[in-house]
């Protein structure tokens, strides 16, 4: 608890820390969006999951196409 302390202390540190933690907040909310919502079970790149995502519009989108040529 004291280095909390002295790093808020210290001039440039506390904007740093200050951004770190919500950088950090940020990224774990969006980790657990994943999971939730997505019922992704195992640690994706982000990379990885958006190509992953445009494969399944890439997919619907196709399907509707097929549909309406019917």
């Amino acid at each position: 608890m004291e280095f909390l302390f002295e790093v808020l202390h210290e001039r440039g540190e506390p904007l740093v820390f200050a951004f770190e933690a919500v950088k950090s907040v940020l990224k774990l909310r969006e980790y657990r969006r994943l999971v939730k919502y997505e019922r992704v079970n195992v640690f994706i790149d982000m990379e990885q999951y958006k190509l992953l995502k445009q494969a399944q519009e890439y997919e619907e989108g196709m399907c509707k196409l097929i549909r309406t040529q019917k």
